[in-house]
């Protein structure tokens, strides 16, 4: 396993010889990095700087030298004014175009560099610190697991299962005994191949060496699109570093504060985040810190008005007044073929029909909300993971690099894990085989004009069903962890012999 300094200097190296290759040493490179077909894959448009730049163009921010914007442009509601400020800003005090994409581009890699440094954080603090109760309950519980329920695949993390199981059930059954001891036999006939303490570097080298956030980050289109993937890591990573605060005589509530900060300004990016509300509820409840729900969302709600004031202070117009709701509502209207399933079916409808197709659409991400935080509210982490692979198959606009980091969150929960199935490998191998085709049928379609949308769709639909694949089948690993530790707690080994002889 490489180390952490290791993985950094390796994706740091990578990014910086491939933005170097694609921009100034090899120009067929940079015809295959930069064409239409693989940016709609790598990136949302609505993050790229060439569409704040026009929008900077149509509120007369870049050549009047001023913060007004017209009411009459709804483009701008869909985006972040404080982050049209800032793109003002650059585009006011660097001269050159070539300069200025250089100088964004390299921003960009460096917002890659933090996101990998506070997943390792996070994944640190998650694997390192105990300080939730249910870590400590967890752990007793496994030790006492029946065999026939422990995870087949718990040798790939060095987990341990069983060592003081007492069979209570009254059966002498032979066959039983014989399978229970087969079983733990072939456990630790198995190395494992990564441990519980690599964990971190092994997230982080999903994220940071993944060949497509490389691509993404390094080929001189930039795009504040990682901003969102920072923001989200650092609020978890600063809400499960209380132990370490308090550690240092630090109040335990100035975490809570910056991570709803953090959160706030991702759900002002994109009213989809406020869903992370949840876990990051759960984490704090969880382990029984003092501040209550009350306080939590308060907080939230607090940092998110302060945001949009900021914005409307930046506004002459009522856009800037939550921002999120509108921009969640005009997603739709700017729908450009992209790797998702909203595309086609908004292409297709007539005009009278989009005001009850968008309510529909935008609304399916929540419907999952409650229901999941209520069957996973003791794995916060777990939840964050199944939420956020819920938004990317059901957002208008998304890209592989949501696909990679949801896999990275995956990655955080290994006792869910180790009890997904082959199928979800399987899936997995077939994505690629989808993409390369999808970039074909863009160019065929929308290019050289010898194909037509039906070709791009079946990819996209093919795609979304792998995907769809792998997060359904965390979702049921997450249950039957869920489910082997109640059943565990209550002592019912009978029930688990039961159940594995009718499975057969």
């Amino acid at each position: 396993m490489l180390s952490f300094k290791n993985v950094l200097i390796l994706g740091t190296g990578s990014r910086f010889i491939f933005f170097l290759l694609n921009n100034f040493l090899h120009d067929t490179l940079a015809k295959f990095t930069q064409c239409n077909g693989l940016q709609s894959l790598l990136l949302d448009p609505r993050y790229s700087l060439s569409y704040f730049r026009e929008l900077c163009h149509l509120s007369g921010i870049y050549m009047e030298g001023s913060l007004s914007i017209h009411s009459n442009n709804s483009q701008l509601s869909t985006q972040p004014i404080l982050l049209l400020a800032y793109t003002d800003k650059v585009l006011s005090t660097v001269s050159s175009m070539i300069s200025l994409e250089c100088i964004l581009s390299l921003f960009t890699i460096f917002i890659e560099f933090l996101i990998t440094v506070q997943i390792f954080r996070l994944v640190r603090n998650i694997v390192t610190t105990n300080n939730s109760a249910d870590i400590e309950w967890e752990q007793r519980l496994e030790q006492k697991m029946n065999p026939l329920i422990h995870p087949e695949n718990c040798w790939l993390f060095g987990l341990e299962f069983g060592k003081e199981f007492e069979d209570k059930s009254g059966i002498s059954a032979s066959s039983t005994e014989k399978l229970e001891s087969d079983i733990l036999d072939v456990i630790k006939e198995r190395n494992s191949i990564c441990k519980i303490s690599e964990l971190p570097q092994l997230c982080s080298m999903i994220y940071y060496l993944n060949p497509i956030t490389i691509i993404a980050s390094s080929n001189g289109i930039p795009s504040f699109q990682g901003l969102q993937y920072l923001l989200l890591i650092s609020a978890f990573q600063h809400v499960s570093s209380i132990q370490n605060f308090k550690r240092l005589n630090i109040n335990e509530f100035q975490p809570v504060i910056v991570s709803t900060l953090f959160l706030a300004m991702l759900t002002y990016m994109e009213l989809y985040n406020i869903v992370f509300l949840c876990p990051l509820v759960c984490y704090l409840q969880r382990s029984k810190r003092k501040m209550t729900k009350a306080f939590i969302v308060s907080t939230f709600i607090t940092w998110y008005f302060v945001l949009n004031i900021i914005s409307w202070m930046f506004s002459a117009s009522e856009h800037g007044i939550l921002h999120g709701v509108s921009a969640l509502g005009d997603q739709t209207n700017e729908l450009t073929p992209n790797i998702g399933m909203f595309w086609y079916l908004f292409m297709n409808l007539f005009i009278r029909h989009r005001q009850f197709y968008d309510v529909c659409t935008k609304g399916f991400p929540f419907l999952f909300v409650v229901p999941m935080s209520l069957r996973f509210y003791r794995y916060p982490f777990a939840l964050v993971a199944i939420l956020h692979m819920l938004i990317t198959l059901l957002k208008p606009i998304p890209t592989l690099p949501d696909m990679v980091l949801g896999f990275t969150l995956i990655f955080m929960s290994p006792r869910c894990l180790v009890r997904m199935g082959h199928i979800s490998v399987i899936a997995l191998l077939a994505m690629p085989v989808t993409i390369v085709l999808y970039v074909m049928d863009y160019w065929l379609w929308l290019e050289s004009g010898t194909g037509n949308p039906n070709f791009v769709f079946f990819q996209c639909l093919a795609y979304n069903m792998f995907l769809t694949v792998v997060m359904l089948q965390f979702v049921s690993s997450s249950m039957e962890r869920d489910k082997a530790l109640r059943l565990t707690e209550s002592g019912s080994n009978t029930v688990q012999h039961d159940n594995d002889d009718s499975n057969k």
